[in-house]
């Protein structure tokens, strides 16, 4: 770590002899280099963080010195009406039970809150957003960043002006996931980002990687579903 320097005692030592006896004039050049010792000891300081062992208001320190953002907006799906396979969706309401069912989602609304980031979670997003800061967006890269923001399996997809993350119908990325990516992938100006269920053993043909044939009507284990974007 690099050395203090002690600033008061360096700019005492600069005094003219003609005011050197002067004690007012000392105290004077004291207090003003005082804050200069404090100063540097907050810079010096930030030389030894850890994002690893990071917490409070020093994660907050760094995650606002990358940029990234501690917020994500529309990443929980609301409790509403909705049908099999929808996040988070709500069945029929109950007229001798009100708590059962759920609501209509209002026209204009998302359907999601937003989610504020635990501190385990924002470390992860600081370095994603590293990681952004500094890409090309080059395919390993966006995967590199993908990895990191998701342990579930997906295959890399470049299309005409746009990327996209395909996902196996069983291990669908949640919403949360989903809207982490979307903030966190690096891409160039132009170029859009979709997501696929199915696309890892969705129905396919046989010169397509990771794809199932039809299916039959006896055995629901054999043949891939329909490949379908989210």
């Amino acid at each position: 770590m690099t050395e203090p320097v002690d600033h008061v005692a360096a700019g005492l030592k600069r005094i003219g002899h003609q005011y050197g006896h002067s004690e007012k004039f000392r105290q004077w050049i004291a207090a003003t280099l005082e804050p200069l010792n404090n100063l540097e000891a907050v810079f010096l300081s930030l030389l030894d963080l850890d994002l690893d062992t990071a917490e409070g208001v020093v994660l907050d320190l760094l995650g606002r010195i990358v940029g990234a953002p501690a917020i994500i907006p529309d990443a929980l799906s609301l409790p509403l009406f909705g049908f099999d396979g929808q996040e988070n969706a709500q069945p029929f309401g109950d007229t001798s039970d009100p708590e059962i069912g759920g609501f209509w989602l209002e026209s204009g609304g998302s359907g999601a809150s937003a989610v504020v980031l635990d501190e385990a979670q924002y470390r992860i997003a600081i370095q994603a957003q590293i990681l952004k800061n500094s890409s090309d967006c080059t395919p390993d890269q966006i995967i590199q960043i993908v990895n990191l923001l998701t342990s579930a399996p997906y295959v890399y997809v470049d299309g005409d002006m746009w990327i996209g993350v395909g996902l196996a119908g069983i291990d669908s990325l949640a919403l949360f996931e989903r809207r982490l990516i979307e903030t966190f992938l690096p891409r160039p100006a132009g170029v859009g980002l979709r997501f696929f269920d199915n696309l890892i053993d969705g129905f396919g043909w046989a010169d397509q990687p990771d794809s199932l044939g039809f299916g039959e009507t006896t055995d629901a284990s054999i043949g891939g579903f329909w490949i379908e974007e989210i």
